[in-house]
């Protein structure tokens, strides 16, 4: 089970005396979903199994996870990104001064990495590399080695 996945209550019987019980996480105040309003937190929290969506990325390339974060990558890379079927994910080649105003991020990621954005979803990388990303104020972004 993955962090902050959990849309309701699950139950793992260990054996006819223990339940563990998996219930939805506390909320900490460098979660994106503490900023948003409630037509964005509708599209923000999965509602069903998040299908992946993979970018081989040759060029200096800009991705777009809806109005709530923007990702630049310089150099060749393949990102699998995590986020909500219902966020508008969009890819762009070359220069783009769209969303520019949120939080910069200058990252230096590793092979097989991932890149959290605490409450919006994740991104895994699988080359080492610099990654400049942008997202609210306030909200967590951090890298981990790879979960998946």
């Amino acid at each position: 089970i993955l962090p902050s996945t959990t849309l309701a209550n699950v139950n793992v019987e260990v054996n006819e005396n223990l339940t563990l019980v998996d219930t939805p996480g506390i909320l900490d105040e460098s979660n994106i979903i503490n900023y948003l309003e409630p037509d964005d937190l509708k599209k923000v929290m999965p509602r069903s199994e998040i299908r992946t969506i993979s970018y081989q990325i040759r060029t200096k390339q800009t991705i777009f996870v809806d109005k709530f974060l923007r990702l630049d990558c310089e150099m060749y890379n393949n990102l699998t990104l995590y986020f909500s079927n219902k966020l508008n994910i969009e890819r762009t080649f070359g220069k783009s001064d769209n969303l520019l105003d949120l939080k910069r991020y200058d990252l230096i990621v590793f092979e097989n990495q991932d890149i959290v954005i605490n409450g919006l979803g994740f991104i895994k990388v699988t080359h080492s590399g610099k990654i400049t990303l942008y997202t609210l104020p306030d909200v967590q972004v951090f890298t981990r080695t790879a979960l998946i």
